[in-house]
């Protein structure tokens, strides 16, 4: 094999025999492609076409991939490497390149789906250099994904630079060029069900109970892109109204559930709060048990705080408005102690974890 006295060309075909690049994280698992490149071409009629989708995430902490080339450079790096086009959007079969950083580097998945949306292979690559060096390889591997036995060529001709950021006033994006794919195979093959989450956290509130009340929350519910919903269960610790002679006791338990928007750092959620509330007196001459419907409509403001992949800390302000107004009277005289206020508020913070998907877990490699 001939190594080309350009550094781009070096790295590449050091790649090609399994070496990683320079200050990258590479895998070596690249040393398979050699021994393809000895087979000769299949007939045109035998050559495998697929759909494609290429998309630019935002990671973990919210920051987005920049000068990654745009899914047109990338097919074309692919069909230099493979000497042919195999982009066919009624293909039976998906490639799925889908880029997103991952701490200081940047991480490509390629994915290959049938036309049901299940996952038949996957490889990732995490790499310290720029985007447009990572996704040199990338193709590289969508190419051996497509057709293992393919001939390909082992040097591409590099992505170019990336055009400068648009001035102020042009109505584009430095980003512009990788935002993620809507072309029409990814709505056909790209049916990735959304990932599960458990939460579980603290917070105080005022108008729910007498007083200032504190409690816990725990739940789960179902993650999308930029949406959630949320299922739960909130228990607020008693709190009491001290009398002369005594005093009363009151605490509640709910249900929550909740639709939730976000992107970044914030979300934003609404949703339904229903349970018990009762309260009892203590110390009291007379004094009974009271129960009574705890029912609120609620939305919440956050911010979101990546710990790690896996993990998100929440931080959260809530606006409470009840739909059943309780009441805490004295047996005789009907004297009111207390009485749910018209408008109440909450604040506190969750840990949420970001459960695996359990089909792409166990997924075989592309191999």
């Amino acid at each position: 094999m001939s190594i080309n006295t350009e550094k781009h060309d070096q790295r590449l075909d050091r790649l090609l025999i399994g070496q990683s690049a320079p200050g990258g994280r590479l895998p070596g698992w690249l040393l398979a492609i050699a021994l393809g490149l000895g087979a000769g071409p299949l007939r045109s009629q035998e050559r495998p076409k697929v759909a494609f989708q290429y998309a630019v995430h935002a990671g973990p902490e919210g920051r987005l991939v920049t000068a990654c080339p745009s899914e047109t450079e990338v097919r074309r790096s692919v069909e230099r490497r493979m000497g042919y086009a195999p982009w066919d959007r009624s293909a039976d079969r998906l490639i799925a390149v889908d880029v997103m950083r991952q701490g200081s580097a940047i991480s490509v998945q390629v994915a290959l789906r049938d036309s049901a949306g299940a996952l038949i292979g996957r490889r990732e690559i995490v790499s310290d250099e720029s985007c447009k060096e990572t996704m040199e390889a990338a193709s590289l591997a969508v190419a051996i994904a497509i057709a293992p036995t393919e001939t390909m060529t082992p040097r591409a001709t590099p992505f170019p630079a990336p055009a400068p950021p648009a001035s102020e006033g042009e109505g584009s994006s430095p980003n512009e060029e990788t935002a993620p794919s809507s072309s029409p195979e990814a709505s056909k093959h790209s049916r990735r069900g959304p990932s599960a989450i458990l939460f579980i956290g603290g917070l105080g509130t005022w108008g729910a109970l007498p007083g200032v009340a504190w409690g816990a929350d725990l739940g789960g519910g179902f993650r999308w892109t930029l949406a959630a919903v949320r299922f739960g269960v909130r228990y607020d610790i008693p709190t009491d109204i001290t009398l002369s002679s005594g005093r009363i006791v009151a605490q509640e338990l709910l249900g929550q559930a909740a639709g939730c928007l976000g992107r970044r750092w914030g979300f934003g959620c609404a949703g339904v709060s229903l349970g018990a509330l009762w309260a009892e007196g203590v110390g009291l001459a007379r004094s009974r048990k009271a129960f009574g419907l705890a029912a609120f409509a609620f939305t919440r403001l956050g911010a979101a705080l990546p710990v790690n992949r896996r993990l998100t800390l929440q931080l959260y302000a809530e606006l409470t408005v009840p739909m059943v107004r309780q009441r805490l009277l004295e047996l005789n005289t009907n004297h009111q102690f207390w009485r749910t206020p018209p408008v109440g508020v909450a604040w506190g913070m969750s840990l949420v974890v970001n459960l695996f998907d359990r089909s792409e877990r166990q997924a075989p490699i592309i191999n």
